[in-house]
């Protein structure tokens, strides 16, 4: 009875602390203890592996094996996307103890960790890191359905598949982990039939495995099909949205189960699927469990990844699937605030993208349609720019009037403001300030005296169908065209004098930089030459605020050799570029602080947090470098720019190969021939090294570059070279 009862008092605890607030959702962030994976140096796993691993290779080849995966899973745990400690990763690492009950050594062995994508996908690696994505979560239906791929990738582990992977695609250097953990035929196979051992061993249903394979099947489709009604996308009952822009026709699903794969390395799901059934058939002892950490939990952990999916598909710029997928969640959400500002951050990324004339970057073409989600694309799709830009700015301006207060929806807002005014194509004066269904009833004809019939009771025959269509009244009034109705579309916000005001400040701004740009245009050729000069001597700042405080993400330092990248020399380069960071900035008088490995083993997780945070920020500025899109994670970043105390954020990447430089034949006749300048052999050979540095300061504040520094140089990495540059990088950000 008591431990009974300890056993409900630690079900209730969890209960009560598992809760999840999806009114008040933020994104996945890690928790607890920093495993040695994120704080280890990747040249002491590797020394550790190849002291400890025996297999087949030759000593060359078990070299060459272990250095490329242990960096390449290093480059992901470190790429801001891999997470630990949090209610998913906690959740797969449970449910695979459940499968491993009777092998607690095999279960000591390996490590679980989650990946923010949305990609469906699972797979394992040598050193024992089985990783999960989010996306996977948000498909299946079943915590039986985790169970049997976590036991398909613990059994690629156990047969030591990646080696047979990587001798496969050891050509391919530029492979990353997951493609080297694409497995031939006979393997996927193989851990379909061991991995079905292990799910029935710990007692789950046998009639959930086929359903994994659909799930596999459709996963490049949204979680659900649901259609999305026409009126979804019309603000209010006042404002009209026309028909003609929206499908007549479902878009089918396409999905082959039985595709041809005699060309490719994997079978298909219908081989799969007809070789685990026949394995099935020969287990006789069944048990029934689909549950064994309760239904509740698992949903819980699917509507988390559920949010995640949003949360990508926006960070990725997928602003389609991020509306249907926001509908789909609205269902059962209608009052979160994460779904609201996602969706007023989908609209402002549209806006930008439509007006940089890259509409296609985010919305799918017609062939590729496919499902109830393609309905959302084909009304993105089928809006001219014009109608669609003004379709941004009405959404954007409806989640803004929904939740005044909300911090981040007004700064989406104000940059929707700001996006429009710095536009030809968005001109208040081609705008109605009443909606169409007013303007179309101040177009009907005055009523004649001796017509008994009121004005009133004249315009209410018109059928609601006639109104909507904007069809003429019986004496053929003039109406308004409905292929036009984008411009009575915002008759509030042609009413409103704050944003009136705000977008007339916006517009001036931008008509005095276009005035400025046609200055430069009249100048002289020398006279734009010493213009430029003067600009890259200030290193290019964009800023009129001096930098005095920032923080330094962990360099990139990649060595090149004849076989491709020198992991551990570039990784122990890394090392001394952090020191010349430090002797950068006591000279220059600049505050730094790093955020890389070093300071996560000192601080722990908080810091890796920190760090994936930036890391994202970069990785979707870089993704939209040719738009200023919204961050993803605005209440985030802002968070760390209050803790740091300063909105500054460099980044930097510093690359060196050696190519020796024989320039002509000339100069090999030179020496040769002419025994008195042998010195200048060494000389030119010396000159081979080539060496790159980039660096780039970010605001986190206004989301501009503030200070670029891209040079090309005849050396090593040095400390004191790099240490050179870096110092005239912090010295015009702080003289600006």
């Amino acid at each position: 009875m008591r431990h009974l009862l300890s056993v409900l008092i630690a079900l209730l605890a969890w209960n009560l602390s598992a809760q999840v607030d999806f009114n008040n959702y933020t994104t996945l962030l890690s928790s607890g203890p920093t495993p040695e994976d994120f704080t280890l140096r990747t040249y002491e796993k590797l020394e550790e592996d190849l002291e400890e691993n025996f297999t087949d290779m030759s000593q060359s080849e078990k070299k060459a094996f272990y250095t490329k995966t242990n960096y390449m899973v290093d480059a992901l745990m470190h790429s801001g996307s891999v997470i630990y400690g949090d209610p998913i990763t906690e959740y797969v690492q449970d449910v695979a103890k459940k499968l491993m009950v009777k092998d607690k050594k095999l279960f000591r062995e390996l490590r679980f960790y989650t990946i923010k994508s949305n990609a469906t996908n699972a797979f394992s690696t040598e050193q024992g890191v089985v990783f999960v994505t989010t996306g996977l979560l948000s498909q299946i239906t079943s915590e039986a359905q985790l169970a049997y791929v976590l036991a398909h990738e613990i059994a690629h582990y156990q047969k030591e598949h990646v080696l047979g992977s990587y001798s496969y695609q050891r050509e391919n250097r530029s492979a990353s982990i997951e493609q080297m953990s694409v497995h031939s035929k006979d393997n996927e196979l193989e851990a379909d039939e061991i991995g079905l051992a292990m799910y029935a061993g710990a007692g789950y249903s046998k009639d959930e495995i086929v359903p994994t394979f659909n799930v596999l099947l459709y996963s490049y489709l949204p979680f659900d099909e649901v259609q999305v009604p026409n009126e979804y996308f019309q603000a209010f009952d006042t404002l009209f949205v026309p028909e003609y822009l929206f499908p007549t026709e479902p878009y089918e699903i396409e999905a082959v189960e039985d595709e041809d794969d005699s060309r490719s390395s994997h079978p298909n799901i219908k081989t799969r699927k007809d070789r685990i059934e026949k394995e099935i058939a020969k287990i006789k002892s069944w048990k029934t469990d689909v549950y064994k950490l309760g239904e509740e939990r698992f949903k819980e952990v699917r509507e988390i990844a559920r949010f995640e999916v949003v949360r990508i598909n926006v960070h990725e710029a997928e602003y389609a699937d991020a509306l249907y997928t926001i509908f789909l969640l609205e269902r059962d959400y209608p009052e979160s605030m994460f779904l609201q500002r996602m969706k007023a951050q989908a609209w402002q990324g549209i806006l930008q993208y439509r007006l940089d004339n890259s509409i296609f970057s985010v919305v799918n073409r017609k062939s590729e349609l496919e499902g109830a989600s393609a309905n959302v694309h084909h009304f993105i799709k089928e809006m001219s720019k014009s109608q669609l830009i003004t379709m941004c700015v009405r959404q954007v301006a409806t989640s803004h009037q929904k939740h005044p207060e909300d911090k981040e929806i007004g700064a989406i807002y104000d940059k929707m403001i700001w996006t429009v005014a710095n536009t030809e194509r968005f001109e208040l004066e081609d705008y109605a300030n009443v909606c169409l269904r007013t303007a179309y009833v101040n177009s009907l004809p005055p009523v004649e005296e001796s017509d008994t019939t009121s004005t009133k009771e004249k315009k209410e025959e018109l059928s609601k169908y006639d109104r909507i269509k904007g069809k003429k009244s019986v004496d053929d009034a003039a109406t308004p065209d409905s292929s036009d109705f984008h411009i009575y579309l915002i008759p509030d916000l042609m009413n409103d004098e704050a944003f009136l005001d705000k977008y007339n400040e916006y517009n001036e701004e931008f008509k005095k930089q276009e005035e400025e740009d046609e200055a430069y245009s009249r100048m002289t050729a020398k006279e734009r030459y010493y213009y430029d000069q003067e600009k890259e001597r200030k290193g290019n700042v964009n800023t009129n605020e001096d930098v005095d405080y920032l923080i330094s993400m962990e360099p990139i330092v990649l060595k090149y050799g004849a076989t491709g990248i020198k992991f551990v020399k570039s990784e122990k380069t890394q090392e001394s570029v952090r020191e010349s960071i430090d002797i950068a900035a006591r000279k220059s008088e600049m505050q730094v602080s790093h955020l890389d490995r070093s300071t996560i083993e000192k601080e722990g997780t908080q810091s890796y947090n920190d760090r994936c945070i930036l890391m994202n920020y970069l990785e979707q500025s870089a993704n939209n470098s040719d738009v200023t899109t919204f961050p993803v994670d605005y209440q985030l970043v802002n968070d760390v720019r209050t803790k740091f105390g300063t909105p500054y954020v460099m980044y930097s990447v510093a690359t060196h190969g050696y190519v020796p430089d024989f320039a002509t034949m000339g100069t090999l006749y030179s020496i040769m021939f002419f025994p008195s300048i042998p010195v200048y052999f060494p000389i030119k050979f010396f000159m081979g090294n080539q060496a790159e540095i980039n660096m780039i300061v970010l605001s986190l504040e206004t989301g501009k570059i503030v200070g670029v520094l891209s040079h090309e140089f005849r050396s090593t990495l040095r400390k004191h070279v790099f240490g050179a540059h870096i110092y005239s990088l912090f010295d015009s950000l702080k003289t600006n």
